[in-house]
């Protein structure tokens, strides 16, 4: 299984940077920059989501995506 995004309903809350950087890096701390998971702006006003390489799939981003953004999904 693989994270998925619908990048359609993403409101930008950054929950997923968020809860990704926090348990994934050995200080513990909330730093988007250190995400494996990258939320960014568009002219539009959306949202885009990109999932790194480096993503091994624990899946906390898809706990705490109380939007629905992110699930867990079949690899393509």
């Amino acid at each position: 299984m693989v994270v998925v995004a619908d990048v359609n309903r993403c409101s930008g809350c950054f929950l997923c940077c968020l809860s990704c950087s926090y348990s994934n890096t050995p200080e513990h701390e909330f730093n988007v920059s250190k995400s494996m998971i990258k939320v960014t702006s568009r002219v539009d006003g959306g949202f885009d989501i990109e999932v790194t390489p480096e993503c091994f799939n624990c899946d906390i981003c898809v706990d705490y995506c109380y939007y629905d953004v992110l699930t867990r999904g079949e690899e393509v």
